[in-house]
């Protein structure tokens, strides 16, 4: 089965699928991304999408700071988008079971921002409906936090977690954060944050408020999908790096970079701001990936053969 971009249909019809379409809107790939983006522009919620894309019609960085969010952790209001993350898994639960049923919401949401190409599991049409209905964004957009970093512990902490996944808390990312860049004098977006255990994206959303490069990996795909997940929601430029000659200009006044591993994705996708597709999310080079897709290269070695290949050539 094909699984057209919602690109594709808005294009032709002008609009966003609807129920009642041919083809129900949760078969488009990207179908929630478009949503995503015109809520940035509700005043209660604060428009990123809308400060990247005057970035990208701009071509170059302009002197707008970058929109400043506060991650919540803890207080009644996160408390309401942890409980609506849960009412959503419930209705996995009857079609995926217990055990993974937030897995499988994770792989529904990675295909409704386009993250992947086509569903990971197939979902009963009845139990798609039912998600496509309840899913209810104000709660994450209005509240902005990791949810999936505590989803994820409450589901597996303790248990089945194979790759140790434990994410540092909150205040403390944005400790970290505040002393990475508190020594940074003048404009700080064309800095440099790479994140060689990304897990959710967690230290990247809080580096979001301080620099428009970031850059991540993790071991565990399921982390590596819910980090490009949180980016769709609240950080652009971490879902769809901008190209580097944003940064030309900067880096001819400051080299220096905040980082633990230097490493670029590849951005030869260079985006074209007078285009509809590509300010709903036709780039094909996310900022995070997983670590199995960041080798470096081989290079070939000279000098004298490893102990390994000369026991090899004697033995043939």
């Amino acid at each position: 089965m094909k699984y057209p971009h919602v690109c594709e249909f808005m294009l032709k019809h002008g609009r966003l699928p609807f129920l009642g379409d041919e083809r129900p809107p949760w078969e488009y790939r990207g179908w929630l991304l478009p949503q995503i983006q015109m809520l940035h522009y509700h005043p209660a919620v604060v428009n990123r999408w809308g400060y990247y894309f005057r970035l990208l019609e701009a071509g170059r960085l302009t002197d707008e700071p970058i929109p400043q969010i506060e991650f919540a952790a803890h207080g009644r209001d996160f408390g309401l988008g942890i409980k609506h993350l849960w009412q959503c898994v419930e209705i996995l639960d009857r079609s995926c079971g217990g055990w993974d049923s937030i897995t499988a919401f994770i792989d529904w949401l990675a295909f409704a921002v386009g993250i992947e190409e086509e569903p990971t599991r197939q979902i009963d049409a009845k139990y798609n409906e039912q998600l496509y209905r309840t899913f209810n964004l104000e709660f994450w957009l209005k509240y902005p936090g990791d949810y999936f970093g505590v989803a994820l512990c409450e589901r597996y902490g303790g248990r089945r977690n194979p790759t140790g996944f434990y994410p540092t808390p909150h205040e403390v990312v944005e400790a970290m954060t505040r002393m990475l860049f508190g020594t940074e004098s003048g404009d700080t977006r064309s800095l440099t944050v790479m994140e060689p255990c990304v897990g959710t994206g967690r230290m990247l959303m809080h580096a979001s408020n301080y620099s428009l490069r970031l850059y991540g990996m993790d071991i565990d795909q399921r982390c590596v999908q819910c980090s490009l997940i949180n980016a769709a929601l609240y950080v652009p430029w971490m879902l769809f790096p901008l190209p580097d000659h944003y940064f030309i200009e900067s880096q001819k006044e400051s080299t220096e970079t905040l980082d633990l591993v230097e490493a670029q994705p590849d951005l030869s996708a260079t985006p074209a701001p007078s285009t509809v597709p590509v300010q709903f999310g036709l780039f094909e080079s996310f900022g995070v990936k997983l670590s199995s897709e960041c080798k470096p290269k081989e290079r070939k070695r000279k000098g004298k053969k490893s102990q390994f290949e000369v026991r090899q050539s004697k033995n043939s």
